[in-house]
């Protein structure tokens, strides 16, 4: 807890409240020295105190019953320069094993452990009687240097730590580190008593490494400092963990690099995996170079290579560059890939992996697992090259890794597998396979307890298959829990991608606009603490859009505002074609397509739509195509309202069969929306009647299913509908619900834009 300092008027309140003087006035003087000797600290304060009461120069008089002072001796007392001095000086005057006490105390850290205390001590009769020779410390208790709390002894202050610390020549700090390290693991009998107390024995090793003789001791002190590191990493601790990496790899000498090759290899292998968990991308490549500099084999370098394709890879526009790495290693290893474009060779492979899986279930995929090194060795690349490849290359890598793990056996990357299986078949259209497939996963993943793909497999299963098969509402917690076990295992680029995900379903779900931007932006500080800020990309045109919904721009109907003050709409389009980054391309149509319809800019809505389909690879199969292929039917038809051309009428007509199937599979999502377009549909083929009980079911059943601003925008447009038939009642009624239910919405931007161009 940090504590400001006293001002003069606190000192002198607290005087007055603990001495109990008759007028507040009578402690003035006392509070004005002791604030100018002590600078108003706190600690300080209170210590300079007690230390005027134990000198005498405080005292209280019997005979006139009230405290007393000598303001010229106090006036002409030295003060110590800090607190540490004070302290110091008080600790001074304890008994002689009392001070020891605190000073080895200091050196273990904040608190300590009673058995540890009485370990370090030397104590004598510790093992018979540990509470006569704990009731030595209650002295320190009761002058408020460190409390007791059950098991434990803590300083009472961080200032009284160190003026204990400060007690020890620093000469001999390093050697009584070094003492009680070697102290604390003589006391183990077994591997499981030091692993459970493995870092507070490798730090206080650590700090007294250079008093260390034998080069065997230097080897015990890394192997330690590698088993530390592999504790931290197990409980997500990737900073702590890296700290101890790199006290091991800084205890290395050239030599070890041929005597101690695996532990060399060992700790820079783990050292580059934990700086790229913490976002330390320099220090990945340069720990990488070592790696590859000094390796005896291609085994050594392969998770190296990994982990530089995965930071290559988590930088702006160099997806392709961690593509080729990967590739370049699998070739290495036997599997040769072209990143050339080849709709035939996708078939093939899809073919093959299709008779492949015939007739299998999870039991009989699972009854063999894989045990080859060198067949894991590419598995984990194949996973891990398949992330940043164009989307036509990756289906045929992830098509590998089920074809390997059907012919090999099953490892923990085969739960991933199935899971981008499943979202290729969501895409193709075949929900059924995609959904079976999905449950393989998930099973694959449990059984082979594979928790660290936890995050991976999800945010496959929620991009696609999972969003069309249950209410987007009951995704979230799913989601969030996704990017929770993502960060925990130290994968930042996936718990990016579920953090962005959530942040898409939430813009779609929550009734509040303002909320899903403020968990957007926190979002957003987290994936630029990581170094994830190009898996971040596909988030900043839902940014914008959210800010042109509340009315934070001067052109509502173009992605252009603050969320993108360096990279307009265009530019960030120019950059994905140029990148062959097909995802980024869907996501920036479809928010420029949204809020252009939203903002009534149906052309340059129409041209968005028209570019999204003149891709090569549309997402149609996943979340953000469904989005599209409902605004293209709401765009068509009312482009086709206002040109008559048939071609309009027919587009809309192909989106209203697609969202019927998605209504289909999922009515909870999508229902409303097929009743909207049906609406719609009615409305440009002059039936009235039908338009009329369509648009009232759109407004229902979007109430019903909990999606405000499709609710809002039914209102509009069955307003837009009654204005046409000049039902100016019932026009101007719904243009209100409309208005109402966008600003419920927090949409002010949409609701102003509305108001101001509605004609009532």
């Amino acid at each position: 807890i940090k504590i400001d300092n006293m001002t003069k008027i606190d000192i002198n309140k607290m005087l007055f409240a603990v001495i109990g003087m008759l007028e507040l006035s009578e402690t003035e003087l006392l509070a004005d020295i002791i604030y100018r000797k002590t600078g108003g600290n706190a600690l300080l304060v209170n210590q300079f105190i007690k230390y005027l009461w134990d000198d005498g120069l405080l005292w209280f008089s019997f005979r006139q019953r009230c405290w007393k002072w000598d303001t010229k001796t106090l006036e002409s007392k030295d003060v110590f320069k800090n607190a540490a001095d004070l302290i110091s000086q008080k600790i001074l005057f304890l008994p002689t094993d009392i001070q020891l006490a605190l000073t080895k105390m200091a050196c273990i850290g904040s608190q300590c452990d009673i058995t540890i205390l009485l370990l370090i001590c030397n104590w004598n009769g510790a093992n018979k009687n540990p509470p006569r020779t704990l009731s030595k410390l209650d002295i320190a208790v009761e002058e408020g240097l460190v409390r007791k709390n059950c098991l434990e002894y803590c300083f009472a202050h961080d200032q009284i730590e160190s003026a204990a610390y400060s007690l020890i020549p620093e000469k001999h700090q390093g050697p009584w580190h070094l003492s009680i390290g070697k102290k604390l693991l003589s006391s183990c009998n077994s591997e499981e008593e030091i692993e459970k107390i493995i870092f507070l024995i490798t730090d206080q090793l650590n700090r007294g490494k250079l008093s260390m003789k034998e080069e065997a001791e230097h080897i015990s002190l890394i192997e330690l400092n590698y088993r530390a590191a592999k504790k931290a990493i197990s409980s997500s601790m990737f900073s702590n963990a890296s700290h101890y990496l790199k006290e091991g790899i800084n205890l290395l000498e050239k030599k070890h690099c041929e005597s101690h090759h695996r532990l060399w290899i060992s700790l820079y292998v783990s050292y580059a995996e934990t700086e790229y968990c913490n976002g330390n991308f320099k220090n990945v490549r340069d720990t990488v170079g070592s790696i590859i500099a000094h390796a005896k084999s291609l085994d050594d370098k392969v998770p190296a290579y990994k982990t530089l394709c995965l930071c290559v890879g988590s930088v702006k526009r160099k997806n392709i560059d961690a593509t080729r790495i990967g590739l370049d290693v699998l070739g290495q290893l036997g599997e040769h890939f072209t990143l050339k474009r080849s709709f035939v060779s996708g078939f093939a492979e899809l073919f093959k992996t299709k008779l492949l899986l015939m007739g299998k279930d999870v039991d009989i995929i699972m009854s063999k697992v894989m045990d080859d090194k060198q067949m894991l060795a590419i598995m984990d690349l194949l996973e891990t090259t398949s992330i940043y490849c164009p989307p036509y290359f990756g289906f045929i890598l992830v098509f590998r890794i089920v074809q390997l793990s059907i012919s090999h056996g099953v490892s923990v990357n085969t739960a991933y597998g199935f899971a981008y299986y499943s979202g290729i078949l969501c895409h193709l259209g075949d929900l059924c396979n995609a959904s079976k497939y999905a449950k393989f996963s998930l099973d694959i993943m449990q059984r082979m307890q594979a928790r660290q793909k936890y995050c991976r497999v999800y945010s496959c299963l929620y991009f696609g298959v999972f969003l069309k098969t249950n209410h987007m509402h009951s995704c979230l917690g799913p989601v969030l829990k996704a990017r929770h076990e993502g960060l925990k295992a130290g994968d930042t680029l996936h718990a990016t991608v579920c953090a962005a995900l959530y942040c898409s379903i939430a813009f779609r779900c929550e009734k509040k606009l303002a909320s899903v931007k403020q968990v957007l932006t926190h979002f957003k500080r987290e994936a630029k603490v990581y170094k994830q800020e190009a898996m971040w990309t596909p988030a900043i045109p839902l940014e914008q859009a959210i800010l042109n919904l509340m009315g934070h721009t001067d052109k509502p109907n173009l992605l252009d505002g603050s969320a993108m003050p360096s990279e307009k709409i265009d530019t960030l389009i120019s950059n994905a074609k140029s990148d062959d980054a097909e995802r980024l391309l869907c996501v920036a149509y479809y928010y420029q397509m949204l809020v252009a319809y939203i903002f009534d800019d149906l052309e340059l809505a129409i041209k968005m739509v028209e570019e999204y389909l003149d891709l090569e690879y549309p997402l149609e199969g996943l979340v953000v195509g469904t989005e599209v292929v409902f605004l293209y039917g709401l765009t068509s038809l009312a482009q086709a309202r206002k040109t008559n051309e048939v071609i309009w009428k027919n587009r809309g007509h192909e989106s209203m069969r697609k969202v019927r199937k998605l209504a289909k599979d999922c009515p909870k999502n999508y229902h409303h929306k097929l009743l909207l377009l049906e609406a719609e549909c009615a409305f440009t083929s002059g039936r009235i009647k039908k338009a009329t009980e369509k648009y009232e079911l759109a407004v229902t059943l979007s109430k019903k299913n909990d999606f405000i601003q499709d609710q809002a925008l039914s209102y509009e447009l069955a307003g837009k509908f009654y204005t046409e038939q000049r039902n100016e009642k019932k026009a101007s009624l719904y243009y209100g619900k409309a208005h109402d239910l966008y600003l419920e919405w927090e949409a002010t931007g949409k609701a102003d834009h509305l108001r101001e161009n509605s004609p009532f």
